[in-house]
């Protein structure tokens, strides 16, 4: 499962960067089309992760302990990101603060139930 702890912590990379570089326009609470774009983006996750875990073979006995690899690394570091969001994401104000943490709890929960099993077999 050390690949999928690896792509969690790309991913939580990834996702802090557009937030410290763009999250200030991205999380305008007055423009409900980038809310939307991010929510979507999320809902993505969640066929991305599970082609993923067809592509590494990864039983849907295992998937659970998969998704979870993904979501730990992302959401130990968001501890800190989000306790001092002023430096790691200068260009947020504290109004933007609690979308950053909506949007992070929803991508982690996301995550976490792309391994929920569903029906019988290997994939």
């Amino acid at each position: 499962m050390i690949f999928f702890a690896i792509f969690g912590f790309l991913l939580w990379l990834a996702a802090t960067l557009v937030f410290r570089f763009g999250g200030s326009v991205l999380l305008d609470p007055g423009n409900m089309t980038l809310i939307v774009v991010l929510f979507a983006v999320v809902l993505a996750m969640r066929p991305v992760l599970i082609g993923l875990f067809k592509l590494r073979n990864v039983s849907r006995g295992e998937r659970m302990h998969a998704a979870v690899s993904v979501a730990v690394p992302g959401m130990l570091l968001d501890m800190f990101s989000i306790a001092w969001y002023q430096t790691v994401f200068p260009g947020l104000t504290a109004e933007q603060l609690p979308l950053l943490c909506a949007w992070l709890f929803w991508a982690y929960a996301i995550m976490i139930l792309s391994g929920l099993q569903r029906g019988k077999g290997r994939t």
